[in-house]
């Protein structure tokens, strides 16, 4: 008999466990569900951590991809931004890379007065789409000859803009389209799948609908310290990226030699990995992220473990009949296994059944935030690890029930079957792994609370401006039909009157730069005769305002005056500065009437005068570091601006009257975005709103992990010493002194969890509030309520079987044990 048992092949072992669990229908459910909704969640996470940071780049040799940064000095710029005239030197000099492409970004108006849109362009060298690996479906790419200076315009264009405007008109390569007034040839179509991938800080360039070769003049570019385009660069064969740094540190230094104003900014150079640099923004999350589902798994498979822990006792006289006739403790510790992976199985298969809906949920809540979501899917390897994962939490969680079936005690269990009391090792055991849950879900709870409060704290963040009934309109100038800045000036101005007269508008002004998205390239200045010779060494963001736009923002000014007409029309440069630049610059005296350097050389058009001060605004974003400002007046005749609108009444109501009057005014005004300002600070902290609402629900799922699991504990407790309290009770205990040693029991098994997760939970906290806004890492209030709130979970999942125990009659337990 012991022979046939061991011989059991192992898919029959396997439909053995599954019938015995189906009848257990309850057990089998709960533990298939509870493992379900934690392989769920580590399926959408690591689909997000492997797509996001792990898929290779969907470009030619992408692990040898690197970005090139400059720095200015220890205040000056540090950017993925270079002058094409170091990128000339940078590739003519460099051994160690063996290739280099530039690009940087515009927006024009594409089509007439009656079409007209405005579209994302992508100034590249014409060997850009080589480089990356890109083939046209349709046409052909760039030539050399066509990426220099008076070479006739020609155009890729992108296949959405194909597809919806030209509806995949297959003759649209050699077509002449019309671009700010200016005509290009077509000469071919991206394919569907091409999408750039930038690093956020690349601000002159966007994925682009449209592509046309660079064509730099470099005879007339601005002095090296101008710096607008990107410069992307492979590494050679076997190059490392410390040998490729060390060239290009080599380089820096040559230049500092050779230009003097690479000398002043003290010019240095990163050579950074590209995908690295691409999604630097989403990696810490997403890594503390998948450490928490990580936690969430754990405690649904210590669930699992207890609940076959459980059914083990209930059994413990089958495995001792089982002994003997001749099964060997492996072979009964094997059919445990089996159970857990049965459990497994169906708690993966449950699990891949959610992740696609919770997959896709979370692509659309995470669109605007996280790098290459294109690239999320649940594919091979996402699925190799779910394997692996099911695999090992059914030996995690099947490994103590099998080893206490592998230790049934044959005598014992033919003697009481199933009414045995469990031993030391099982209640022990049970009890760790409560403990090891309560830990977790400290953890849990902390990181939530942290997170909920670093959000609070962003949306609490004073802009320094007012955010309600603002409306805000991204505009373009057809510079091409409107060469004239004068025309361009009366366009605007004519256009300001009419929205001033539609009811409900207050004021209406105009910036460069939208508020909340991003600072833009940085502005040199310098305020003395030591930061005039170190020119570079210190810079501030620097924006082109109409007059009314710090009174439309509300904005506070703090000395000094608002920018009139009279500062747009006259010929003397004039500047408003912010606080922190006048607390820098003029610490001891009144900014108003003093000058402020904001162009190198000496001459007079290099210095403007302060004409006010205003509080610091945070135009950049809620949470970026604080860097000094200055505003210069225009009239909006640059050809791009945004329309600030304040209304008496809420703005997104004025928004189909705007566009009206931009349509009447015709001329071929392009308008890209129409959105209120509270939108912008929506979207400002959505990445702060989304890790709120993960952690969140991460919390409370493990919360009710833990609940259950102290609940399984106290029950399979009072289970395990019904006979105990019986005896307590026939000899005079009274309920409620049963009631509070059952609780007590289940509090100190709380209060280890939580002296466990407090010391867990310091390094995570430490990490997690780094990427925070103003919030401290070692938050006793954090704490004390997380612990308080543990506390009441398992008092509250203790009491239900403490009550259960009170109402046994000790007599008619005490006949049935004879």
């Amino acid at each position: 008999m012991a022979r046939s048992t061991e011989g059991i092949p192992l898919f029959r072992e396997l439909g053995v466990a599954a019938r015995v669990l189906s009848r257990s229908p309850a057990l089998l459910g709960l533990a298939v569900l509870n493992l379900g909704l934690g392989i769920a969640a580590s399926t959408v996470v690591y689909s997000l951590v492997y797509g996001v940071l792990l898929r290779p780049l969907p470009y030619r040799g992408g692990d040898r991809m690197v970005v090139l940064w400059h720095q200015f000095g220890e205040r000056g710029q540090d950017l993925p931004a270079l002058n094409p005239l170091d990128y000339r030197d940078y590739r003519e000099r460099s051994r160690l890379l063996e290739e280099f492409t530039l690009l940087a970004g515009r927006e024009w108006i594409l089509g007439t007065d009656t079409d007209a849109e405005l579209v994302d362009v992508g100034l590249v060298s014409a060997n850009f789409f080589r480089f990356l690996g890109v083939e046209p479906v349709l046409g052909r790419h760039f030539l050399d000859s066509e990426d220099v200076p008076g070479a006739p315009p020609v155009a890729l264009v992108g296949h959405q803009l194909w597809t919806r405007r030209f509806g995949r008109d297959p003759t649209i390569v050699g077509r002449m389209l019309d671009f700010d007034g200016r005509p290009h040839r077509v000469v071919g179509v991206l394919p569907a799948d091409f999408g750039l991938l930038l690093p956020p800080e690349a601000f002159w360039l966007k994925d682009a609908q449209v592509w046309t070769p660079a064509r730099i003049d470099y005879p007339a570019l601005p002095p090296r310290n101008w710096t607008a385009y990107s410069v992307f660069a492979r590494l050679g064969p076997g190059v490392s990226l410390a040998q490729a740094q060390a060239e290009m540190s080599a380089q820096a230094a040559r230049l500092r030699e050779e230009h003097p104003e690479h000398a002043s900014a003290d010019l240095r150079v990163k050579v950074v990995p590209f995908r690295d640099d691409v999604t630097k923004k989403a990696r810490s999350g997403l890594w503390l992220l998948l450490g928490a589902v990580a936690l969430v798994l754990a405690i649904a498979c210590v669930n699992v473990a207890m609940l076959l822990l459980a059914r083990g006792r209930s059994v413990e006289g089958e495995f001792a009949v089982r002994a003997a006739l001749g099964a060997s403790p492996w072979r009964i510790a094997r059919s445990v296994l089996a159970e857990g992976v049965v459990i497994a199985a169906g708690g993966t298969g449950l699990g891949l059944l959610l992740a696609y809906p919770g997959l896709t949920l979370t692509r659309r809540l995470a669109a605007s935030h996280v790098p290459r979501l294109d690239a999320v899917a649940i594919d091979g390897p996402v699925l190799a690890l779910v394997t692996a994962v099911s695999v090992l939490a059914a030996v995690f969680f099947g490994a103590l029930p099998a080893l206490r079936a592998a230790r049934t005690d044959l005598a014992n269990g033919l003697r009481d079957g199933a009414r045995l009391t469990s031993s030391r090792f099982q209640a022990r055991s049970v009890a760790a792994l409560v403990v090891g849950q309560v830990g977790i879900a400290f953890v849990l709870i902390v990181g939530a609370r942290l997170v909920t409060r670093g959000f609070d704290a962003l949306a609490a963040t004073d802009p320094g401006f007012e955010t309600k009934d603002i409306l805000t309109v991204g505009l373009a100038l057809p510079e091409g039909r409107l060469r004239d800045a004068q025309a361009r000036r009366e366009l605007y101005r004519e256009l300001q009157e009419r929205i001033e007269g539609l009811p409900g508008v207050r004021s209406v002004a105009a910036v460069g730069r939208l508020p909340l998205t991003g600072s833009g390239p940085p502005q040199p200045f310098a305020y003395n005769e030591v930061t005039a010779r170190n020119w570079d060494s210190l810079t501030a963001e620097w924006r082109r305002v109409t007059p009314g736009f710090f009174g439309t923002l509300g904005a506070r000014i703090l000395a000094g005056r608002e920018f009139t007409a009279d500062d747009v029309a006259g010929g003397a440069r004039r500047v408003v500065i912010d606080d922190s630049l006048a607390r820098m610059a003029f610490p001891e005296r009144s900014p108003v009437g003093q000058r402020l350097q904001i162009a190198p050389g000496g001459g007079p058009e290099a210095f403007a005068e302060i004409v006010g001060v205003v509080a610091h605004l945070d135009l950049s974003g809620l949470a970026a570091p604080v860097r000094p400002q200055f505003y210069e007046p225009t009239a909006a005749s640059t050809g791009r601006f945004h329309l600030l609108i304040r209304t008496a009444a809420p703005a997104g109501n004025l928004a189909p009257l705007v566009r009206r009057e931009i349509a009447a005014l015709g001329n071929g005004l392009a308008v890209k975005e129409v959105r209120t300002m509270e939108e912008l600070v929506a979207n400002a902290t959505g990445p702060a709103r989304l890790a709120v609402a993960v952690m969140s629900a991460f919390g409370i799922f493990s919360v009710l992990l833990a609940g259950l699991g102290i609940y399984g504990s106290a029950s399979y407790a009072v289970g395990r010493e019904a006979w105990q309290i019986a005896i307590r009770m026939a000899l005079g205990e009274t309920p409620a002194g049963t009631r509070r040693r059952v609780l007590g029991r289940g509090l100190r098994t709380v209060s280890l969890g939580v002296a466990l997760g407090a010391v867990g939970s310091i390094l995570p906290a430490r990490l997690t509030s780094a990427r925070l806004h103003g919030v401290d890492a070692w938050d006793p209030a954090a704490y004390a309520m997380t612990a308080l709130f543990l506390a009441g979970v398992g008092l509250l999942a203790a009491w239900i079987p403490a009550a259960r125990a009170t109402r046994v009659d000790p007599l008619r337990l005490l006949r049935a044990r004879e």
